[in-house]
């Protein structure tokens, strides 16, 4: 995520992992770990959703509704 390090701390982001082709959690694994942790760091709280429908909108209107 572009300029993450000037999100204000205990901001809330959402993050989508496409896992219909060679993206599964198991290939970003080690980069979605790192992201994590730089983001307990600011005490910044995630939503993630992994599907292989290409649908990322309709998990985080239902997640954040």
């Amino acid at each position: 995520i572009c300029n993450i390090d000037d999100l204000p701390e205990g901001s809330s982001i959402a993050l989508f992992i496409d896992s219909s082709g060679s993206m599964t959690q198991a290939t970003v694994q080690a980069s979605y770990n790192k992201f994590i942790a730089k983001l307990a760091e600011k005490n910044i709280s995630i939503i993630t959703v992994s599907n292989a429908s290409e649908d990322w909108i309709t998990p985080f209107l239902t997640d954040l509704s």
